[in-house]
């Protein structure tokens, strides 16, 4: 009840909430629930509503007080670091080694771009590279460059199932924030002992230089089992992770097109829905939908396709009113179908029909996006379904007030 409410009172409440889970997690090694903090963050991050400073400094008084228990002061001050103000960062480089604060303090001045952390960041990689290499997503320096090539290359060196420790999971993100050169020569330098692991592999294509390509082509063509190279393939080029824009440019999907074929199905469908949504029609058209028509039909493959103007919203609408049909037309043309084919074909389909139900249905579309020319066709059509008055009514009136073409 006291999410998000900035007040001083109504914060420490939630403060000691956080503090009581996290002692009851504490040993049994559980996760304290963030939904307090992260409904913070939205306020701050996406709404511009940042905590307020009497908020903000009655925690930070919390966190700061050796009398409290260490739960209380950590969950106070990670709850104080997510709303930025002038002034946090000198705040967090108070904190020192040893101090249960500390680690959250390094994050603190990462997030606020604190450069003179970097000494202390480097370390902290060094103890945790698997949680500290997020830390790029926020800072950079040459320093962390130089970091990078040294995991990059204690890798190979290690058994595979150890990677994930040292943070391969994140490296193709931090990667592709760094300039295509810099990141060309780093995975260069190690390319010949993992030029057979799916990250890897998927990371030259998403850098799609020429000679990243070409080295990538030879390692799918000499493995046992393409597909292998390329699962997880979207998550490694960022397209379903919120803020990822690496995955952008005509030669990266130039250099995944032949290898199509390898992709399952399911980032098939999702890579139809990420080139409708960054304008990639042509490329979803000529190379995608031919490999999902040529699967077994599926739910995933059965709306992806530009073959046919896609009716089963409308079918499903008929029985569920679950309000399927209010971006059809949109939908349709995110498709590729063309919009002077959508509205006939609405007609066909009422006709078809034949009863007030499937008049409805049609009726929400018309009233949204209708043009008063296409309007006429339904009128046309609605006058031989008896019961049409009062849905014919509501239609002209939504359609005669929201334009005048």
């Amino acid at each position: 009840m006291l999410r998000g409410i900035d007040d001083p009172i109504a914060v420490q409440h939630e403060v000691e909430f956080l503090a009581e889970r996290s002692r009851q997690v504490a040993d049994s090694g559980g996760i304290v629930d963030h939904f307090l903090s992260d409904e913070w963050r939205r306020r701050t991050e996406k709404l511009g509503k940042p905590m307020s400073e009497e908020s903000k400094q009655h925690l930070l008084n919390l966190a700061l007080n050796q009398d409290n228990d260490v739960h209380l002061r950590k969950r106070a001050f990670l709850l104080w670091e997510i709303s930025i103000r002038e002034g946090d960062i000198n705040v967090a480089r108070a904190i020192k080694t040893g101090d249960p604060l500390y680690n959250s303090a390094v994050w603190a001045r990462v997030r606020r771009r604190d450069f003179t952390v970097i000494p202390e960041l480097l370390e902290k990689i060094k103890e945790n590279p698997r949680y500290w290499w997020q830390a790029g997503r926020y800072i950079w320096a040459d320093d962390l460059t130089v970091a990078l090539k040294e995991s990059l290359y204690a890798l190979p060196e290690v058994p595979e199932e150890k990677h994930e420790e040292l943070g391969e999971w994140i490296f193709p993100e931090l990667m592709l924030r760094l300039d295509i050169k810099t990141s060309e020569q780093l995975l260069l330098g190690i390319w010949p002992k993992v030029r057979m692991l799916p990250t890897f592999v998927q990371l030259a294509m998403c850098l799609a230089t020429p000679r990243l390509v070409d080295l990538a082509n030879l390692a799918i063509s000499e493995a046992a089992d393409p597909r292998k190279l390329f699962e997880h393939f979207l998550h490694t080029a960022g397209l379903n992770i919120n803020g990822r824009t690496d995955f952008s440019r005509f030669e990266q999907l130039d250099a995944i097109r032949p290898h199509l074929i390898h992709f399952s199905e399911l980032e098939l469908a999702q890579l139809w829905d990420f080139c409708n949504e960054r304008n990639w029609q042509e490329f979803r058209i000529t190379y995608i939908e031919p490999i999902l028509a040529s699967l077994p039909p599926s739910a995933l493959t059965r709306r992806r396709t530009s073959d046919s103007i896609d009716m089963s919203d409308l079918e499903q609408e008929l029985t569920s009113r679950r309000w399927r049909t209010y971006h059809w037309i949109e939908q349709q043309e995110l498709n590729g179908v063309k919009r002077e084919e959508l509205f006939p074909a609405l007609i066909q389909w009422v006709q078809g029909k034949g009863d007030i139900q499937a008049l409805a249905v049609v009726a929400e579309i018309y009233s949204k996006d209708a043009t008063r020319t296409e309007y006429l066709q339904f009128e046309d059509v609605a006058e031989r379904i008896d019961g049409h008055e009062d849905i014919l009514a509501a239609v002209k009136f939504a359609v005669f007030n929201r334009t005048l073409l």
